[in-house]
C-alpha cells in the first residue's frame, strides 16, 4: 500500500482549516488512513500501460507529449526543440 503524504502545513493544526475539513477530503473516509487509501486507489488502474511508457520515455528524453500543434507552440515558446531528430546519419543528396 502506498501512503499518501501530505504537506507538513496540511499535518498540523493551522489557520488554514479548510486543508483539513473539506467536504471533499472528509468523504474519502473515516480516519486519516481510510481517506489515503482511498485517494490512492482513484489513480489505480486508470491509466493505460502504453501512455505510462509514453509518458516515462518523452520524461527521460526531456520532450514535449501532446499533438503536433502543442509542441510546435512548445518549441517557439521556449525557443528550443521538444520532439526527437529522425535516428542515424543524415541521407546524402544524389
Amino acid at each position: 500500500m502506498v501512503k499518501l503524504r501530505f504537506p507538513r502545513t496540511t499535518r498540523r493544526k493551522t489557520k488554514h482549516k479548510f486543508l483539513d475539513t473539506s467536504p471533499a477530503v472528509i468523504g474519502l473516509g473515516k480516519n486519516q488512513k481510510q481517506r489515503s487509501e482511498t485517494y490512492v486507489s482513484f489513480f489505480r488502474g486508470h491509466i493505460d500501460e502504453k501512455e505510462t511508457q509514453k509518458l516515462s520515455l518523452v520524461t527521460q528524453q526531456n520532450m514535449a507529449l501532446g499533438n503536433d500543434r502543442f509542441k510546435q507552440e512548445i518549441e517557439q515558446l521556449t525557443g528550443r526543440r521538444v520532439t526527437p531528430l529522425k535516428r542515424g546519419p543524415k541521407r546524402k543528396e544524389e
